[in-house]
């Protein structure tokens, strides 16, 4: 396909990197994955960045690459959205990213709760007490935010660098 045949034209090495929690890619074993909360807490969008992150600097250190080499980051749907945040968010490690069906007006899923709504419901998957959890978790967090002691204690169970930012920040 498209990706082997841009990879031959220009010269390119193709890595396909796999997604934490899926497939053999299990920092707990494939035991405790998903089964334990703690373990769950690395699910997240910005832990699979860091691994893709980390394994540029890895594959630049092994291949011995210079950092003038450049990385472009491909996916489709999720992994469009990761491909595009990654060269968004890094453009020192990323040259490039080519997203298909991407949802980059995600604010629209924001703005109308349905990411975070889809979000919680996905961890019913895991356990029924899932959802119920985070919608508390989620309650906790914005009640905390509301004082000065409530952003600390909130900075400090999240071990934030800083303690959290008052709305008018």
């Amino acid at each position: 396909g498209f990706l082997f045949e841009a990879a031959e034209d220009f010269g390119a090495l193709v890595v396909f990197a796999e997604h934490r929690y899926y497939g053999m890619s299990n920092p707990f074993g494939n035991e405790y994955a998903l089964g334990v909360p703690y373990n769950v807490s690395f699910l997240t969008v910005e832990q699979a960045m860091e691994d893709f992150n980390t394994l540029t600097l890895h594959i630049r250190e092994k291949w011995s690459m210079t950092s003038k080499a450049p990385f472009i980051a491909f996916g489709g749907s999720y992994g469009g959205n990761l491909a595009l945040w990654l060269r968004l968010k890094n453009p020192n490690l990323w040259a490039g990213a080519i997203a298909s069906s991407a949802t980059p007006l995600k604010h629209i899923l924001r703005e109308t709760n349905d990411f975070a709504r889809i979000e919680t419901e996905a961890y019913g998957n895991v356990s029924q007490n899932c959802p119920e959890l985070v919608r508390r978790g989620w309650e906790e967090l914005f009640e905390g935010a509301k004082s000065v002691s409530g952003r600390v204690r909130v900075s400090k169970a999240l071990s934030m660098c800083s303690p959290l930012p008052d709305a008018s920040a």
